[in-house]
Parts: C-alpha cells; structure tokens; sequence
C-alpha cells in the first residue's frame, strides 16, 4: 500500500506573513504542518526549522526508519525527532536573541512500509489531524490549548470556545520549553482512509461539521480538496494563515504514473514558507 500527500498553504484574508509550513515527503511516507506562534517574532522561521529538522532526522536515518518492527517503536522515534525538532528551534533562539520565544506548533504523520494497516502520528499545538473514513470525519488530535483544556475539566463548552477571547493561548508548542512531551499515538489504516492535517486558520474558520461537508459534496482529491477548504475558509474572512496537507491511497495505476514521475525527477518533498533569516 502507497499513500500520497498533496499540500497548499495560504497567507489568508488578515495577516501579512505567512508563518505556516508543511512538508509532503512521499517517498518517506512523512507528512507535517506547523504553525508559528502569532504575535510571536519569528513564528515563520520556527515552523519552518522544525519542518526541515523533522525532514532531515527521518532522511538521515532512513534505514533505522524503514527497519521499524512495530508502531510501538516508531511512535519512540517519531517522538524522539519532534523533540530534536524543538531543540533546533531553541538554538536558534539562543544564536539570535532577537528571536528569544519564537515557538511553533507541529503535527505529524507517518506511515511505514513495513507495518500494512498501521501509522503514528505526533502533535504538539492545535494543528490538527483527521481521518476520513466511509464518509465519517474524525479527530485524530486533541488541542493543547487553554479552552481546550477548560472544555476539557467541565468549564467551558465547546460552542463558546469557538469565539472565546484566549482560544488563541496554546498549553504546548516547539520551541517554548527544554522538552515539548508531544502527544504521540499509533492509529489503524484502512486501504479507502484519508487524511487531513491543517493548522488552525482552516479549523478557527469551519467547525468540524463545515470541514466534513466540503469533503463530501465537492468530491475532489488532493491539491483540490486543500483549495476548496481554503477558499472557504477565506469566503468566511480568513482571520488567519492556512495550510492543508491531504494524505490519499495510491491505487495500482496512479502508483505506476507516481513512480514513472519521480523517475523522471516529479515528485518531491515541499515545504511552504520563507527560509530561516538571521
């Protein structure tokens, strides 16, 4: 089984920098989006370092990657790259002080080849990941946030924290403390699954039930769902940067066109944003 990712990010309809990143490493079956903290100096260089770093960590070590025996051990290594993630982003801190608490968000998803019917998946932030299975859209993820956290203890409920002034304010993120202790989970995969990561600027714009709908009434794939889900996000006033990345089974004849693609030099990792600047 094969999966490829297809993302698009957007600056939005409010902001003038764009401080998503994403990666679609299809060859490594690797998929990420990050979020640099608004209001933060600095978010569109710590999204995008902690974007290269997870890259480069799962690169660098391909063959310790592809030899995982169980998902138990890949959640171990995936962990273990996010935390190198969050100390690429702090020694950049660190070496410009201008940049002191930069941090960002990260959500990651990784399939092996060795391990059918199975992946992990990391976060850290409220970027989010969702599966779409026979119709039904579920959260993969739970928001490190203080509304969430609040919703979560009884004292908020979910319809007021949509507008509540402080759902901006994150529990965890790269780049904020030594260790960022991501969440990590093993999930199942079924050969028709899809999935969605997204930073918040889609998902502070279309409740889950809104995301769901655009899925099954526009019926498009790839690079087109991203568009139909941004374009809507912004139809509502895009408040903020958005970044999709949807992860779809290859089936036999788009694996053959994929991989006479990438023969050819097609299909390659991508990562949206502005380079680190000192």
């Amino acid at each position: 089984m094969k999966w490829i990712g297809t993302g698009l990010s957007d600056i939005g309809r409010v902001r003038h920098i764009n401080q998503d990143a994403y990666a679609v490493d299809n060859e490594h079956q690797l998929w990420i989006v990050a979020d640099g903290m608004g209001g933060h100096v600095g978010g569109e260089i710590a999204s995008r370092l902690a974007v290269d770093s997870l890259l480069q960590t799962v690169k660098s070590r391909a063959r310790e990657w592809d030899r995982v025996p169980s998902t138990h051990e890949g959640a171990r290594l995936l962990v273990e790259a996010v935390e190198m993630a969050n100390q690429a982003v702090r020694a950049y801190a660190i070496e410009h002080p201008a940049y002191y608490g930069m941090g960002t968000t990260i959500a990651v998803l990784k399939m092996f080849d060795q391990l059918p019917g199975e992946a992990v998946i990391a976060h850290a932030g409220d970027s989010r990941i969702y599966r779409v299975r026979d119709r039904d859209l579920k959260t993969l993820t739970r928001d490190h946030s203080l509304v969430q956290d609040q919703i979560d203890l009884g004292l908020l409920r979910p319809e007021e924290a949509e507008h509540h002034p402080l759902r901006h304010i994150l529990t965890k993120a790269l780049g904020i403390e030594p260790r960022v202790q991501p969440a990590v989970q093993p999930i199942d995969v079924q050969p028709t699954d899809r999935f969605l990561l997204c930073t918040d600027g889609l998902t502070k714009m279309l409740g889950d039930l809104d995301i769901a709908k655009i899925i099954e009434t526009t019926d498009a794939k790839g690079e087109a769902l991203c568009r139909a889900l941004i374009n809507e996000a912004n139809a509502r006033g895009g408040e903020d940067n958005v970044t999709i990345v949807v992860i779809e089974p290859l089936d036999h004849k788009e694996l053959i066109e994929a991989s006479t693609s990438e023969g050819r030099g097609g299909t390659r990792p991508g990562v949206q944003n502005s380079p680190p600047h000192p």
